[in-house]
């Protein structure tokens, strides 16, 4: 990871900014000064919704590919299956 100070990113922020646009790596920011002081990390950001949440560790990707297959095959008629289910639910019409 590259270093650079707060005064580098001050007068070179555009070269900077475009480094870390190209390579994708983050960059760490120090004070510089000597005296201490809070140190910074600039990073892309992710692209899309799903690599922030991935990122921030709240989703992780699928095991396996597609989507299960049907818990059950029903043959009968649709509508049949539709009022019978209305009519467990109380919504008879």
């Amino acid at each position: 990871m590259k270093t650079y100070s707060k005064r580098e990113l001050n007068q070179h922020s555009g070269r900077i900014l475009r480094e870390i646009e190209e390579s994708g790596e983050p960059v760490l920011i120090t004070p510089g000064n000597g005296r201490g002081g809070t140190s910074f990390m600039i990073s892309p950001a992710p692209e899309t919704p799903y690599e922030r949440l991935k990122a921030a560790g709240k989703i992780r990707p699928a095991t396996r590919r597609g989507f299960p297959g049907p818990i059950m095959k029903y043959e009968g008629d649709f509508d049949e299956l539709m009022h019978e289910l209305r009519a467990d639910w109380g919504e008879e019409r």
